[in-house]
């Protein structure tokens, strides 16, 4: 089952009352005070899904698997993808 994004009423504090849950995604959850800041914020999130989506269409299969054992492989080390990346533009 695909997840989906939806806005949710959070009744758990007395400033947020919308929620957008991202766990899925990797992104933890957003609180907002309105619908409308909530809604906003789940379209932009739908937006860049949808362009890293047709991006990743674009790799060849062998790129596709080296960025899949990518991040497991820095995480031994201690690392993320993003400063494998800074550390390799640094030293060229």
């Amino acid at each position: 089952m695909k997840p989906s994004l939806k806005v949710l009423p959070y009744r758990h504090h007395p400033k947020y009352k919308f929620v957008l849950d991202l766990r899925a995604f990797g992104k933890g959850r957003k609180f907002f005070k309105t619908r409308t800041e909530a809604d906003a914020e789940r379209l932009r999130q739908i937006t860049l899904l949808e362009r890293h989506s047709r991006e990743a269409i674009g790799l060849s299969q062998r790129e596709m698997s080296d960025f899949i054992a990518a991040p497991g492989k820095l995480a031994e080390c201690g690392e993320t993808i993003s400063d494998a990346v800074q550390f390799r533009v640094d030293h060229l």
